[in-house]
């Protein structure tokens, strides 16, 4: 009888331990898993913020042309205004302001507005 309760005995003992090592070496290798999906989900979050970090650098680029471009165009600009004030300073000094077209066409565009204010 003792043999039999040995050999019970020495059954479920040995089982345990099997299943102690398989419960081991499952949990090692869902570890394992789990940190390669980890690693794979950190790649596909880099590559993305990659591609959206690429796209944004795109349209940074465009809009430091656009607004270069647009510096220039305001430079012009204010060139082209000091010209015409400084040509319209002038018009205190023509002999033929009182005739001068460029003289009565502005004198008509600042009663317009003042009429409108």
């Amino acid at each position: 009888m003792n043999e039999i309760i040995i050999g019970i005995l020495s059954a479920i003992g040995g089982g345990s331990f099997a299943a102690l090592v398989n419960f081991i070496a499952n949990r090692k290798l869902v570890k394992k898993q789990t940190y390669k999906i980890d690693i794979e989900t950190e790649n596909i979050a880099i590559q993305s913020l990659r591609d959206t970090l690429e796209a944004l650098r795109g349209e940074y680029n465009e809009l430091i042309s656009e607004h270069e471009k647009l510096k220039k165009e305001l430079a012009a600009l204010k060139r082209e205004q000091s010209r015409l004030r400084k040509a319209i300073e002038k018009i205190q000094d023509c002999e033929n302001r009182n005739t001068c077209p460029v003289s009565i066409e502005l004198q008509n565009i600042k009663d317009i507005n003042s009429k409108t204010l």
